[in-house]
C-alpha cells in the first residue's frame, strides 16, 4: 500500500521531530500525504518563562524553518510555518515524567483517537549518564506505550530503535518479530532467563552505585586540595 493511501485522513502521533530521523519522517508525511488529518508532535519545550506550548512550538519551528530536509516543502508552500500550522499540533511534553509531562486537556485530545504512533525520540549520545539513557530510551517508551494503550481502538505503535540494539551480532541482521521475554543473549544461545524489570532495576542500581562512588572520590579530591592549600597558601 502506498504511504498516501495508508495515512490519508489519519491522525498520527510523532515523537522526536526535532531530531534527524524525526524531521525526515515528518517531512515525508507532510509531503507525500497532503490529505493527512493531523500530526501531533510531542516536543520538549525550550528553556524560558513563556508558556510551555509556545516554547515547544518555537523550538520545533526554529529547527525546521531552515532545515534542508524541508526545502521542497518550502518551495511548495512558500512558508513552512503555514503547512505546520494546518497539519500539525505541537504538544509540550517531558518524557522523563511519569505522565510524560502532557497536560490533561492535551492527553484527552490525543486519546480521543489516534491511528498510528511513531516513537522516534531517544537518547543517542553514548557518553550520556547511563541511568538517564535507561530512563529515556526504556522507561519513557514504556510510559508512552501505556498512555496510548488506553485508546480504543488501539493505534498502531511503531518504535524506531537505535542502530545499536543487536548486541555482538555481526553481518546483516534482518527485522523479525522478537519475543519480549527473551534477550539478545538468549538469541545467541544463552540459557539465562531474561527479566526486563529486573534488568532495568539492576541498570539503575548500578548507576546509583557509580554516582555514589564518584561523589566519594570528588569529596576526597576536594578535601585533599583544601588540605594542600592550607598547608601551602601560596
Amino acid at each position: 500500500m502506498h504511504i498516501q493511501d495508508h495515512f490519508s485522513g489519519k491522525r498520527i502521533l510523532l515523537t522526536g521531530a526535532t531530531g534527524f530521523l524525526g524531521k525526515t519522517i515528518l517531512e515525508k508525511l507532510l509531503w507525500a500525504v497532503p490529505g493527512i488529518e493531523k500530526v501531533y508532535l510531542l516536543v520538549r519545550p525550550a528553556e524560558g518563562s513563556a508558556p510551555a506550548r509556545l516554547r515547544a512550538r518555537s523550538r520545533l519551528y526554529e529547527g525546521l524553518r531552515t532545515s534542508p530536509a524541508f526545502e521542497r516543502l518550502r518551495r511548495r508552500h512558500g512558508d513552512i510555518a503555514s503547512v505546520l500550522d494546518r497539519k500539525t499540533e505541537v504538544i509540550p511534553c517531558d518524557l522523563m515524567q511519569e505522565d510524560l509531562g502532557i497536560a490533561p486537556e492535551d492527553l484527552r485530545n490525543i486519546q480521543a483517537g489516534l491511528d498510528t504512533v511513531i516513537h522516534v525520540a531517544a537518547q543517542v549520545s553514548w557518553d550520556e549518564r547511563f541511568d538517564y539513557s535507561v530512563r529515556v530510551n526504556a522507561l519513557a517508551s514504556r510510559r508512552l506505550l501505556s498512555t496510548v494503550a488506553a485508546i480504543s481502538p488501539p493505534p498502531q505503535f511503531v518504535h524506531i530503535s537505535s542502530a545499536y540494539v543487536h548486541g555482538q551480532r555481526t553481518g546483516r541482521v534482518f527485522e523479525a518479530p522478537f519475543d519480549p521475554n527473551t534477550s539478545i543473549a538468549n538469541e545467541q544461545g544463552s540459557s539465562e532467563p531474561f527479566d526486563l524489570e529486573a534488568e532495568i532495576s539492576r541498570a539503575l542500581a548500578h548507576a546509583d552505585r557509580v554516582e555514589a562512588q564518584s561523589l566519594e572520590e570528588e569529596i576526597t579530591a576536594t578535601l585533599a586540595k583544601d588540605a594542600q592549600l592550607q598547608a601551602d597558601p601560596r
